[in-house]
């Protein structure tokens, strides 16, 4: 394989667009990046700006192709992937692929690839060949599990089902606002016993680091001066950012603030109460695995071993290791041992590795 095959890998968020370059060998060579690329937020038109600006500015890194004006002139990408947030229909695809084409110089078909952002983080399966299926499990402020199939006939993933992704109002389970939603409901649930009894509930772990911390935080004294935080209206936009934290975030990164502080009491100070916390919260997150995986017998092309599957994790809760394995070892009470499992940090350039093995 020639040194001049490369391979582009475009991470398209709501915050901003991530590319990445890579020779035939998955190296990658380089870096561009763009604006906001949600496509259902941003719209086709501002999309394929941002595209067209991150593929320009790590072109522009290569010697050689510095100079190399968007739309190509000329093929220069062997393959090209594209995981979108807001891609959540195949008339999504449709709708945006002959621009995309034009754009890169890249023909429809197995060599054009544009999938939502999701595909990307289970792209380390293609590091595994013993492995034929991935999960894919995003744990940040929000949370989401998906499940994929090694592609055939030149596909990257065939998506085999999805879980969660419901916004914290419905879901959003084993989340940074579940954590932090649990940990209040640790609080005023403590705080409902001593009102009823006179004591503190003597079968529950000691919640008076936690009850400290969450206080602090907030700036109250009472368990019950929680409600005033909680269910504080929403800021106004006049009013963001300046009136002071926590009211003047939006309420579910409110509730999802005491994250960090559990976390820490969690795994740094080894509170019992936080890491109970924790234990129920990675169990959600590791029920919405245990429901991906949840395909009929008789549906050979849907069921899920986890013995040639990898959990591949993406998102700020579970980038930490202790919350990662928490989740790990609550599949394993059920027998589920996976055949790998990674934090993905840099899913550019994973996708953008993945991609050339794939295309080679």
């Amino acid at each position: 394989m020639p040194d001049t095959s490369l391979y582009l890998c475009i991470d398209c968020g709501g915050s901003k667009t991530a590319a990445a370059i890579a020779d035939w060998n998955g190296q990658i060579l380089s870096r561009g990046f763009g604006g906001p690329a949600n496509y259902n937020d941003a719209g086709k038109a501002k999309f394929i700006q941002a595209v067209s600006q991150a593929t320009r500015e790590a072109l522009a890194a290569i010697p050689g192709h510095e100079r190399l004006g968007i739309p190509l002139p000329e093929p220069v990408f062997a393959g090209v992937w594209i995981g979108a947030s807001g891609i959540d229909r195949k008339q999504d695809v449709l709708d945006v692929t002959p621009a995309v084409s034009d754009l890169l110089h890249a023909e429809p078909g197995p060599r054009l690839s544009i999938t939502n952002d999701t595909y990307l983080l289970a792209s380390p399966l293609a590091s595994y060949p013993a492995a034929d299926t991935a999960i894919a499990v995003i744990g940040g402020t929000g949370s989401n599990v998906s499940a994929f199939r090694r592609g055939t006939n030149g596909g990257l993933l065939k998506e085999l089902g999805r879980c969660g992704g419901w916004g914290w109002i419905l879901g959003d389970e084993g989340s940074g606002f579940h954590v932090g939603k649990e940990t209040l409901r640790t609080l005023l649930a403590a705080s409902d016993y001593l009102s009823v009894t006179g004591n503190s509930p003597l079968s529950q772990t000691s919640t008076a680091k936690v009850q400290e911390a969450v206080f602090r935080h907030f700036g109250i004294s009472k368990a019950y001066d929680l409600f005033s935080i909680v269910y504080a209206a929403e800021p106004t936009m006049s009013v963001a950012g300046t009136t002071a934290a926590p009211l003047g975030l939006e309420r579910k990164h409110r509730i999802a603030s005491l994250a960090p502080l559990v976390f820490a009491l969690a795994f740094d100070s080894h509170d019992e109460c936080a890491l109970a916390i924790l234990k129920t919260t990675a169990r959600s997150l590791a029920d919405q695995i245990r429901s991906v995986m949840e395909a009929p017998s008789s549906d050979e092309d849907r069921r899920i071993d986890p013995s040639r599957t990898i959990l591949c994790f993406g998102g700020s809760l579970v980038g930490v290791e202790g919350y990662r394995q928490l989740i790990v070892d609550d599949l394993k009470k059920d027998g589920m041992v996976f055949a790998g499992a990674e934090f993905v940090d840099d899913v550019t350039a994973s996708g953008a590795a993945s991609l050339a093995q794939a295309c080679v």
